[in-house]
């Protein structure tokens, strides 16, 4: 019997902004959720997918328009935002479905507005299983202070941006190849990590077997190639493993 494909949903979400505070009465709204279905096992991108979402409580300003490409007149052909939980729920399995987004902002987002429409939160729960920082993964990945943002984790990565950023859709699309290269970078860590570990022992014994055939010719000949294979051995392959 054939097994399904895990499967991983990439979100992104884009939301009503301004150029400072917003409007009296006005709040952060998502007018567009960017999907990307991935194959965890195959390791690839499956489809993407948009959903534009009408807002009920905000308009889309020209630095929205600026910074997304969305306009006013755009997001009024949306759906609800109720429709767009529904949709993500009944059409791409977000209660079941683990999923990643870059950093918490979406899912907070997701939660906030959850509450404030009286809309079920179309994600799985407890959270920390459910849902994947890919920000996060990917600055541990790399070994990285500071969590970069998407396009700039590209870069490092290496990869080309896809599309507009700050569009849903394509950024959905850019953070699932992202994320996809910081776990080929994990595997490739943990296996320096691995040789480096093998190199250690290695290292460890042949300065015990040294250590050993010194104390029968006496010593001071053993003790110098203990130090020799035990010392600079073990360090380098300390700086191996970083």
């Amino acid at each position: 019997m054939r097994r399904e494909p895990a499967l991983l949903n990439v979100i992104d979400a884009e939301a009503t902004c301004w150029d400072g505070q917003p409007p009296h009465g006005s709040v952060n709204e998502i007018i567009e959720i960017g999907l990307t279905v991935v194959d965890v096992a195959a390791r690839r991108r499956v489809s993407r997918h948009r959903v534009l979402v009408r807002p009920a409580r905000s308009a889309v300003s020209d630095f929205c328009t600026e910074l997304t490409g969305l306009t006013q007149a755009e997001v009024e052909r949306g759906v609800t935002f109720a429709e767009a939980c529904r949709i993500l729920v009944e059409e791409y399995e977000a209660r079941k479905r683990p999923w990643a987004s870059w950093g918490e902002y979406d899912r907070r987002q997701f939660a906030r507005q959850s509450q404030a429409d009286g809309v079920a939160y179309p994600f799985g729960y407890p959270t920390e299983r459910t849902h994947t920082n890919a920000k996060a993964v990917f600055a541990a990945a790399y070994g990285l202070r500071k969590k970069p943002g998407m396009d700039h984790a590209l870069r490092i990565a290496g990869l080309p941006l896809e599309g507009r950023h700050h569009r849903g859709e394509d950024d959905a699309w850019n953070i699932a190849a992202g994320s996809r290269h910081a776990s080929d970078a994990t595997a490739s860590n943990k296996l320096v990590m691995r040789a480096g570990t093998r190199r250690m022992a290695g290292a460890s014994r042949s300065a015990a077997q040294w250590r050993a055939g010194g104390h029968r010719r006496g010593g001071k000949h053993g003790q110098a190639h203990s130090s020799a294979v035990g010392g600079p051995k073990l360090l380098s392959s300390r700086r191996g493993c970083l």
